[in-house]
């Protein structure tokens, strides 16, 4: 069993890191529009978020258990459709598909490698939806 408060404080940097891109992705509303992200935590409601997400981690069995890890941290509101993997230097952001024939599994997709990828995409004046169309996530941007 993980305890929040031990997993909040080996993660701390991460989680503060988290934190300061939080605050900067919301600096940039037409950025988020298209993302199409929905609602984003606010940066000061991150560590409470992260504990909801490790009590719900701990409930999960089987391939949920398998496959989710508690240094995922869900950026949405009352969502677990995307995370940033704060185990990961880069802080990729991704969401994850399951399939539902046999063998039934869950697929890790990024959609940023890192979330220096997205800045500077954004900075560099990248059309965000044509990039996310040609990287299979046409169903994600508007």
């Amino acid at each position: 069993m993980i305890e929040s408060n031990d997993f909040l404080k080996q993660w701390e940097k991460q989680l503060k890191d988290v934190q300061a891109i939080l605050k900067y992705l919301y600096t940039y509303p037409d950025l988020l529009q298209k993302i199409n992200t929905g609602n984003l935590i606010l940066p000061e409601n991150l560590f409470r978020s992260q504990v909801d997400w490790i009590n719900l981690y701990e409930k999960y069995e089987g391939l949920e258990k398998e496959f989710f890890k508690p240094f995922w941290v869900p950026i949405q509101i009352n969502q677990y459709d995307y995370f940033i993997d704060i185990s990961d230097p880069n802080y990729p952001i991704f969401n994850y598909y399951y399939k539902s024939s046999l063998p039934h599994k869950y697929t890790r997709k990024n959609l940023f490698d890192s979330i220096n990828e997205l800045l500077l995409l954004d900075y560099e004046n990248v059309d965000l939806y044509m990039y996310l169309q040609m990287h299979d996530f046409a169903m994600i941007g508007s």
